[in-house]
């Protein structure tokens, strides 16, 4: 279910068919007004959702809450969950929110793999290079989540095949939070300057571009740095895992016998990352 090449696809399907609803929400919105939508109009509009999300009953925000939970399990990017509530309620509800559903998906996902015998669809050279490898679950749960590269649905059910059926999943929880939370740091401090960047009044507009500009910089170098073996930062028994994870059927041992000096698979480099 949650296989890797699987869950690069959801990514990108997710992405564009978010750019698609938002287009197509933007364009209806438009046909009101004359000139179309400008930074006055999208500054009313995004606190009139604000106003009406704060007057909606408390177990209408349950529900919402079960279906980002849902969208997170099926591989959603968590960015893709920031965004509109950053708009409705700012960026530390909205990021506490995002953190929380993450971290939730990420529990039922490791019982789910565990329960439901989905770990033993894990392709045998991930399981081979985990047998292989020194790297403890919950060494290997936290660094495979740091990285945008590795979607999370997929390291949940490396980590369920990991634990097997007497671990208990506590032993995990700690890097789930840690992880999750850091992960979502980064891409939410760029989209939440994107969103102000566009929508907000300022007396100081090329302060704002700068800040975007930096936060963009910084996310291109997040998502860049494990594209490049040797400036991956985890503990030298998790990389061989790691790197295993994301050419998944392809095994990377018989591959560097067949082509000395290629290393690494190079079939999905540059094409999968995005920041969720």
């Amino acid at each position: 279910m949650w296989n890797y090449n699987k869950q690069i696809t959801v990514r990108w399907v997710s992405f564009i068919l978010f750019a698609v609803l938002l287009a197509g929400t933007l364009a209806l919105l438009s046909s009101g007004h004359q000139e179309g939508l400008g930074q006055a109009e999208l500054k009313t509009l995004t606190t009139q959702i604000s106003v009406t999300a704060e007057l909606l009953p408390v177990y209408v925000w349950f529900f919402v809450f079960l279906a980002l939970v849902m969208l997170l399990l099926l591989g959603v990017p968590s960015i893709l969950i920031f965004a509109p509530t950053y708009v409705v309620a700012g960026f530390l509800l909205a990021f506490v929110v995002t953190v929380i559903a993450q971290i939730h998906a990420s529990i039922i996902a490791v019982y789910l793999a565990r329960r439901k015998g989905w770990t033993e669809k894990l392709p045998q050279p991930v399981r081979s290079s985990i047998e292989e490898s020194e790297a403890g679950v919950a060494s290997l749960s936290f660094w495979a989540r740091v990285y945008l590269s590795y979607p999370l649905r997929t390291v949940d059910l490396v980590v369920g095949h990991m634990l097997g059926e007497d671990k208990p999943a506590g032993a995990v929880y700690p890097s789930i939070f840690i992880a999750s939370t850091i992960r979502t740091l980064i891409p939410a401090i760029w989209s939440s300057s994107l969103i102000d960047l566009i929508t907000n009044f300022s007396y100081n507009p090329a302060a704002d571009s700068s800040w975007f500009l930096i936060w963009s910089s910084i996310l291109v170098a997040y998502i860049v740095l494990p594209r490049i073996p040797e400036l991956i930062i985890c503990k030298k028994a998790v990389k061989p895992v790691l790197l295993q994870i994301e050419a998944w059927e392809t095994s990377l041992k018989s591959k560097k016998v067949a082509r000395p000096g290629k290393g690494r698979n190079k079939v999905k480099l540059g094409v999968e990352s995005g920041p969720g």
